[in-house]
Formats: structure tokens, sequence, C-alpha cells
């Protein structure tokens, strides 16, 4: 028993009395104090660098612990260079520093009683992803953990070496120097912090591939991405790594590719930058290297540009640096189509002159990609292109206007010739501008120009060329006259309903008549029919109505007829 009295200085004093039972030591146990926090799944290791603080308890023979032991502590591990253990702040802790990765059995027992012992196997290991991996120069690294703070926070990512640059909240990293040992940091708190190695090889092989075989300088490629690849294994490194490159739209700082682009046709005073710009770049949507070429729209030298038969050369090249000797791509040859060039602003025809030329300058190879297109086919129409004769690089492009009768009753007009090319993408449209000269001429005696045919073959053609229109036009046909049937049925149709009885007409006694042939009615001037329901001091036959309230006609309430006849 103890007995333990407190006494205050205002004279009020306390006692209590502890049972203190004092028992022999049966067994130690290794406890961990440290709380690992993870998402997507569980950790099978320690990871490497981590901190780890365990308690030693004590029990007796029943499983109690005790409160306090005259025991003294020792401690072990199987490997002293996969550990670093220490005591911690009380006599019964430890600290234990992972080092390196492997498996390491940790011992503690009393040096009083050395049977009584403990052991716990430690595996240490790299959580981290990818780990201790090799990658190349310029190569792209996405890093994951499952570790998490003590709060479900991520952690913060940091490196001790300038040759790796590392975005400290997603984790993304890129190679920017041949290294070895590079060390990357995960840190979650003060006691948890986990590392992995990155080794930076050089690179060996530099290689361009692209599925075009011809560039322009029109609207067809105005931009357009050459990938680069480097070595066989690629840039990308680690789980996901293109998507979380996507999400993130991650740019390296620092590119080292030089992209390098010339003329084959050295006999011409133009340069590769009158026509293009490229720039190496990195494309985050599909996670690789690529050199990047913008056409120029230059229009102080499209005339020129034109006509330039010529091909062009792309190439890349990774310049020296410490660790890295210089690396030169294959070359790419490309076709050149140059956007062609129409000296025309506008087309002017006349009732008197109705053909005309646009002038159009361009290679020959790529006349048969012009398509031409005018605005309405059946006032103008375009011919088949032929060479000037006075310039051999222009092509002629004739316009003729088919109906120079019709176009003096026309008010306004909108005519235009659109020229396209698939090759250089251009879609260029030319007015047409027409001009009346001369006197109107009457339909008869007319000669001169193209008179419109108005026989049934305008007629199919006319519809033909605007078939959507006389297809929408039948649809609002049908439609207005199904309404007007239906609105007509619906509001005035029962108005209109009659009795089946046909005898509307009324003797003197109220009943109806009865039906007479039709020959009696054929009698003598003067002499009055022969009906049965006359004589000779009667009135005329009266009408009598239905009313349509009632549902059996033979039963209804006759009104005479306001209008009758005198005697004659």
């Amino acid at each position: 028993m103890l007995e333990v009295i407190a006494e205050e200085e205002f004279g009020v004093n306390q006692t209590t009395v502890i049972l203190v039972k004092v028992k022999s030591i049966s067994y130690l146990m290794i406890n961990t104090d440290t709380r690992l926090l993870t998402q997507g799944g569980h950790l099978t290791s320690i990871p490497v660098g981590t901190t780890l603080h365990f308690t030693i308890t004590y029990h007796d023979d029943v499983g109690d612990k005790f409160f306090a032991t005259n025991s003294l502590l020792k401690f072990r591990c199987s490997r002293y260079n996969l550990l670093h253990v220490s005591n911690g702040l009380d006599n019964n802790t430890l600290v234990v520093k992972t080092a390196e990765a492997g498996q390491t059995v940790l011992k503690a027992w009393d040096k009083k009683n050395p049977w009584i012992a403990d052991y716990i196997n430690i595996p240490v290991d790299c959580v981290i992803k990818p780990a201790q991996t090799l990658v190349t120069l310029t190569s792209v690294i996405c890093l994951s953990t499952p570790l998490l703070s003590s709060t479900g926070d991520s952690g913060k990512w940091s490196s001790d070496s300038t040759d790796i640059d590392i975005d400290s909240t997603s984790g993304i990293a890129v190679a920017l120097a041949v290294g070895t040992t590079n060390t990357v940091f995960y840190t979650v708190s003060q006691d948890l912090m986990t590392y992995t190695e990155i080794n930076i090889d050089p690179i060996r092989n530099l290689d361009l591939n692209s599925n075009l075989n011809a560039l322009s300088n029109g609207l067809a490629h105005k931009s357009v991405s050459v990938p680069i690849r480097v070595d066989a294994n690629g840039t990308l490194k680690g789980d996901n790594c293109s998507a979380r490159i996507a999400e993130d739209l991650y740019l390296p700082l620092i590119i080292p590719f030089r992209c390098h682009m010339q003329l084959t046709n050295q006999q011409t005073d133009l340069k590769i930058k009158d026509l293009f710009t490229v720039l190496p770049e990195f494309d985050p949507r599909k996670g690789q290297y690529v050199c990047k070429l913008e056409s120029i729209q230059n229009e102080y030298m499209t005339h020129q540009i034109s006509t330039l038969n010529t091909k062009i050369l792309l190439h890349v090249t990774l310049p020296t640096q410490e660790g890295q000797p210089e690396i030169t791509s294959n070359k790419l040859l490309f076709d050149f189509h140059p956007a062609f060039y129409v000296h025309n602003s506008e087309v002017l025809l006349t009732t008197t002159s109705p053909l005309s030329s646009l002038r159009v300058s361009t290679k020959f190879e790529l006349i048969d990609s012009i398509k031409i297109v005018v605005s309405d086919s059946s006032l103008i129409e375009s011919l088949i292109p032929e060479r000037d004769t006075q310039s051999g690089a222009v092509i002629l492009f004739p316009v003729r206007l088919l109906d120079t009768f019709s176009i003096w009753e026309r008010e306004s007009l909108d005519l235009f010739v659109e020229m396209s090319s698939h090759l250089t993408g251009q879609k260029v449209r030319v007015p047409v501008l027409v001009k009346l000269l001369g006197q109107k001429p009457d339909g008869t005696g007319f000669k001169g120009g193209y008179a419109r045919d108005v026989g049934w073959g305008m007629l199919i053609r006319n519809i033909l060329f605007n078939y959507q229109s006389w297809f929408v036009l039948f649809i609002i046909i049908l439609i207005t006259a199904a309404s007007v049937l239906f609105g007509y049925n619906a509001i005035l149709g029962s108005r209109y309903k009659t009795t089946a009885n046909s005898n509307v007409f009324l003797s003197n006694s109220g009943s109806p008549l009865q039906a007479v042939p039709h020959s009696s009615f054929i009698q003598p001037q003067g002499t009055p029919p022969p009906y049965s329901g006359f004589n000779s001091t009667s009135v005329s036959p009266k009408l009598w109505s239905v009313n349509y309230n009632q549902q059996d006609p033979n039963i209804s309430s006759l009104k005479r007829s306001p209008y009758s006849f005198n005697k004659s």
C-alpha cells in the first residue's frame, strides 16, 4: 500500500491510498507509434527515409502492462546499414531511421533478463514510382506515391540536384542534365519523408518521323508539328504519365533541341525565313517534343513565292553539353506547294464582250488542284484553264457571261468566282462585275451575246440546282393545305349537316307532302298541277325544318314559315 498525503497552505489536507503490485516481468513487446495514411491501397513495406517511433511495453504472466520497471533496455538490428536505431526521449522508446531498402530484424531485450526479448521485422522499400529509375536526357518523369499526411493532404516534392526540375505539387519532373544519383524527396511531415534516386544517361539517337509529304505556305499547313523521338524508350516515364501531363498542361522550362529548315533550291533569292518559322516545343497533349512549323503570310511576297520550285529539308540537333555529345537526327524531305496568286481584284464582263479571264500565278503541277466555282451557273460559267502565251508562269481561267439578255431585267447582281485548292488550303473569292453597254435588245430580234434558255431544259436545270428550295416550298404548301382543310372541318363542317328526310314541304294541315313524280310538273300553262294536297282555294306550300337539337327526326316541333303566297 502507498499512502499519499497532500497538504495545502490554507489548511486543507488530501489523502489517497494506492495499491502497488510488484511482480516479475514475463515478456516485453515492441509497439509502433507511427501511423502511415495512404490512398489507393495499403503499403507492403516501410518507405525508405521514414522515421519510425517505437515504444517498449512490459507485461506480467496474465498480460497486464507494467507502469514502471527497473529493467535496462537493450536493442540491436540485424543490418546496421539499412536502419539507424537510437533511444528516444523516454527510457522505453526507440527512434528508427530507415536508410536503405531491404529486410531488417530489430531485437529488444532486458539486460538483466536476456531471455526476455522481442523481435520485429522491418521491410524497407521505395514507395515512389518509378523507383530508382534510369532515364535519358530531356525525359519527363511523372512521380507518384500513395502516402498522405495525417490530415489527408498530399506532400511536397523537391530535389537536391539542379539536373532535375520538378514541380512541387504535381510531381512531374524533367531531366535537364546528365548525372547520377539525383535524389528526389517527398515530404509529408517533419517525421515522414521518403525519397528515390534518378539517374540520367546521355541521348544516343534522335529520330524525326512525320506522315506529311508536303508543306505549303497557305492555310493548309499553317501550323505543323513534327514529333522528335528520343532513343527507343520514349520520352515519358511513370504510370499514366501522358494523361497527367495533358491534365496539368505541363511544359518544361528548358528544351535543348534545335530545329533546322532549309530550301533545296539554292538558285532563288528567297530564304526559308520568308516561308516558315520553326521552333522546338513540348506538346503536353501528346507528351512529346516536336518541331513546330508555322507558315508566314507575307502579302508582298506571295506573287514571288507562288512560282517557287523547291523542296524543304528538316532536321534536329542536340548541342554538346557536359556528359552529352552533339547528336543530329535524320533529315526529312518535304515537297513544297506554294500558295497561288490571283492578279485580278475583280472580273469585268460586258454585254458586248461577255468573255474575260482570271490571271493566276502558280506552279504548273498545281493547276489540277485549283477548283473554280461560280456563284450563279445560269448567268456565268468557267472554262478550261490555259497558259498565258505572253507569260509562261501565268494561267488563265476564262469566265464567260451566259445570258446577256436577261441581265437587262435584273435590278442588282451579286456575282463572284471562288477559287480553292486542297493542297494549299486557299479560298479566294473574286467579284464579277457586269456592265450594260448599248441598247436593251428585244427578245425576238436579238442576235448578239447569249439569250436565256426559257424552255423545259432551263426549268429542269433550275430545279436541279435549287432542289432544296423547291422541296421546302412543296412542304410549306402541303402543310398549309392540310391546316386549311382541318380548320374548315373543325369549325364550319358541323353547320352544314342536314336531316335525312327529303320531305321539306308542309301542307295546310301541317303534315309533310308526298313526293310527286317529276313528270307531274309538266303541265300546260295556266292549269294547276294535280297535287293531292292542294285545291283551288289552297295557299302556296309551306317549308318545314328539323330542330337540330332533337335526336329523333320523327318527333320534331314544326314551325310555320313566315313566308307564304297569296291566293292566285
